[in-house]
């Protein structure tokens, strides 16, 4: 039931909050969903030019300062916003581009259901040497260009490195081979230990891939390049046509190999020895000491469990780092030296967070290497915030000084110069979308040089705060706890936001979508319930002795903790959860009605059984390892099957061509719910939503805004009695 069933009660209730100034749709709430001006930076290796990203309107740029007069700029013009496809679509056919013109066209001119742009940016910068510059845009394309602005050259785009295969048909049709172009997408990977001045790219078969790929009889290859970021000169260094995944070393090598896998079954690791041809790969795990556990192979069974995960090489080519929690709680970070077939000394620990995610294999993006010094100095990890475990003493000695300057906020040492003088480095913090620092070491001084965000007025943002509790049960959690600074009603209401559990964690960073609840006046919640990933085998294993029942204990005790540290209405508690956080707010409006107002939902499974057991996918196994496979406990915690007369509203959010969340949810959903008379409402959104699109995310959370004013505040029309008037 939805309550626009009378079609003349929207517009008075939409006119009686905008006449009583309750609204924030409009150029507030726009604020929290525009582009940042800037997302990266990076210092030129002798310290002496900062390069970071900026937007202006639909264009974007990199300016180049020098950093000893920082008046002195070039800018780069780099792309323009483009009405384009998600990024796990078909490739983008580029017009061509001049020579020395680094800006394509204004707009790409495609069919579909996308009406709004989607936001250029640069994904990668990077000094090739003091004096010149490499930028990747999301086009995707690579530029060179000088510090002085001289010289600019588009290096690379997607058809660079296409493949031309021969599609041999069938032999009685009577029709010719066919040669088509087939696109690769492109990677740049970390600079190599012999040619640190070149580009290395890395193209491959498809998205996340890279895994044995054929059209008709032709195999899609993963091939490695060098590019000379002067005048773009390909130059091939090998292409890999044996199947599966490659791990490249510092020298160009293809030195590990995961193999592809048929659904559900095992991947391997497969390690090519130095001098052994391609034939003779060997099990990665004979490199481990077996008495330790399970290895680096991949299962179903394995994934959310003990393993090991090969991450990236030194620069040493026998040094392989690698993650693991065989035999502890969290992810370390350790080194295998393949020659001795040995585990190093080398241990990079925490005993509360995991340093990798599952699904990060060959990701060195958690290594820090000094590149003048060629050696490993730290570990990029999430801990209660973005942080950092240095192995370099100087570095750490840095951040501990560094911290101590910045208290209550997280900092990131992002790069410094060959030297040591010179650090940059980035403050942010669950208020502060962040600003990129220059800290001079010999004059002992800070100089900001530009924000993510600058027209946030820190006034006027709500206040974040990370925070940290035991319940009475002993379990420890973390999270953040948003304060509205303008308040509709005294005490303010609660809206507790209920993350992705099977894959998430609450994200410590500047948060538009939380910020935008908070201008509603509310104080928003989140919590690592267990269930959240990053906290240990432990924390997310405890998920599995109750599944609608931990991570809503959890969610409970958070509340009472709030209630005694600051002061809410309990009477006016709201939920809204995406994904599985959906299916636990529409769980808990169900089990307690008492103490929540209404639970809103962004593609909730709201039928466990038919999203874990009706899609046989490597995903869903995986899942099935954490929540079970038994039809009948799964349907018992099922949404759907627990409709009743009398329930809370709920607002039904969805994504209709969702692959993982088919619409089928919803729409059982809402079909319990009129069964029984529930009030609720149900929307459907875009992709552009799905992919952080500013507009859609304003049109969303602008329905969402007036579905809270409803039924958590109460601004309801009470028209009365019709009488006729003559």
């Amino acid at each position: 039931m939805s309550r626009f069933t009378s079609i003349s009660l929207l517009p008075l209730m939409c006119f009686l909050t905008e006449a009583a100034g309750q609204s924030i749709v409009g150029d507030k709430i726009a604020t929290y969903f525009r582009p940042y001006q800037t997302d990266l930076a990076t210092l030129a290796p002798d310290g002496r030019h900062l390069a970071y990203s900026m937007r202006e309107g639909e264009k974007v740029y990199v300016l180049i300062v020098d950093v000893d007069d920082p008046k002195s700029k070039v800018t780069v013009a780099l792309a323009d916003d483009s009405y384009t496809i998600p990024v796990d679509g078909p490739p983008l056919q580029r017009p061509p581009v001049l020579p020395g013109d680094l800006s394509p066209p204004p707009s790409y001119t495609i069919t579909g259901s996308n009406r709004e742009k989607t936001p250029a940016h640069a994904t990668l910068l990077r000094w090739t040497s003091p004096r010149r510059l490499v930028i990747v845009d999301n086009t995707p394309s690579c530029y060179g260009v000088d510090a002085d602005g001289q010289k600019p050259r588009e290096l690379c785009q997607e058809k660079d490195f296409d493949l031309m295969p021969v599609i041999n048909p069938a032999p009685d049709s009577g029709f010719p081979p066919n040669i088509t172009p087939i696109t690769r997408r492109f990677t740049v990977l970390p600079p190599s230990g012999d040619d640190p001045e070149s580009v290395i790219v890395q193209a491959y078969g498809r998205p996340s891939a890279g895994r044995k790929i054929t059209i008709g009889t032709q195999m899609i290859t993963t091939g490695l390049f060098a590019i000379d970021p002067q005048n773009g000169k390909i130059r091939g260094l090998s292409e890999v046509d044996y199947p599966g995944e490659p791990l490249f070393d510092k020298q160009h090598e293809a030195r590990v190999l995961l193999t592809p896998s048929k659904l559900l079954g095992t991947q391997t690791f497969r390690y090519l020895p130095p001098g052994a041809v391609w034939t003779n790969w060997v099990d990665l795990d004979q490199y481990l000491d077996p008495k330790t556990g399970p290895g680096f192979s991949i299962a179903p069974e394995n994934y959310y469990r003990q393993r090991s995960i090969p991450l990236g090489f030194d620069y040493n080519p026998d040094i392989l780092f690698f993650a693991s929690n065989v035999g502890r709680d969290t992810y370390g970070v350790y080194a295998l030296d393949l020659r001795r077939k040995t585990r190093t000394s080398l241990a990079i620990e925490d005993p509360h967070h995991d340093l990798i995610e599952p699904a990060g294999y060959f990701d060195e993006s958690p290594l820090v290497f000094d590149r003048r010094q060629h050696r490993l100095v730290g570990v990029r990890y999430t801990g209660d915030g973005p942080a950092t475990a240095w192995m370099d003493q100087e570095l750490a000695q840095l951040q501990a000084a560094l911290n101590r300057k910045f208290p209550s906020r997280f900092v990131e040492i992002i790069d410094w110069d060959d030297a040591r003088t010179r650090f940059l480095f980035l403050v942010s913090g669950p208020s502060e979308p962040g600003r990129y620092y220059v800290f001079l070491r010999p004059e002992n001084r800070l100089v900001e040089f530009v924000r993510k965000a600058p027209w946030l007025d820190a006034n006027a943002v709500n206040v974040a705060k990370s925070f940290a509790f035991d319940t009475p049960a002993g379990v420890h959690l973390t999270g953040v706890l948003t304060l509205p600074t303008t308040k509709r009603i005294t005490p303010p209401p609660l809206l507790f936001y209920c993350h992705d559990g099977l894959a998430g964690r609450v994200s410590t960073a500047f948060n538009g979508e939380v910020q935008a609840l908070a201008d509603m006046g509310f104080v928003v919640a989140q919590v690592n319930y267990r269930g959240s990933s990053g906290f240990g085998l432990s924390h997310r294993d405890a998920l599995q002795t109750g599944i609608d029942k931990i991570p809503i204990e959890d969610i409970r005790a958070t509340i009472e903790w709030i209630a005694t540290h600051q002061q809410i209405n309990r009477q006016r508690v709201a939920l809204l959860g995406r994904g599985f956080g959906g299916y636990l707010a529409l769980r808990a409006v169900q089990q307690f009605p008492a103490e929540f107002r209404c639970a809103i939902t962004i593609d909730a499974p709201t039928d466990l059984a038919s999203w874990l057991l009706g899609n046989e996918t490597t995903v869903n196994e995986r899942r099935r390892q954490l929540l079970g496979d038994d039809r009948t406990r799964l349907q018992a915690v099922s949404p759907v099957n627990h409709v009743k007369p009398g329930d809370k509203p709920v607002f039904l959010i969805q994504y209709p061509n969702g692959a993982d969340v088919p619409r089928a949810h919803a729409t059982a959903m809402r079909s319990a719910l009129d069964r029984e008379n529930v009030p609720h409402e149900y929307l459907e959104i875009t992709d552009e939503f799905s992919r952080g699109l500013p507009g859609a995310q304003l049109k969303v959370y602008s329905a969402i805004e007036e579905f809270l004013n409803y039924y958590v505040y109460d601004w309801r029309v009470n028209i009365g009695k019709v009488k006729k008037i003559e």
